[in-house]
């Protein structure tokens, strides 16, 4: 079963590109966050999802541990 969200982006991206086909064209750079903002962005949001690197188990020890 698909997601009902399924083709949304397509759909935008060609509705984008309908609107303004020229887009391509255009070599401004894109205005938006200064990049020292946009790099403690990041910096904070890979802080708050850092996942903690689970413990590396020893086969040998897990195994005489079963008995086996």
């Amino acid at each position: 079963m698909l997601d009902r969200n399924w083709g949304t982006s397509l759909e935008a991206t060609k509705q984008s590109q309908i609107l303004n086909p020229e887009a391509g064209k255009n070599l401004d750079p894109v205005v938006g966050l200064d990049g020292q903002v946009a790099e403690a962005s990041m910096e904070k949001y890979r802080g708050i999802t850092k996942v903690e690197e689970t413990p590396k188990i020893d086969p040998a020890r897990f195994l005489l541990g079963l008995g086996l």
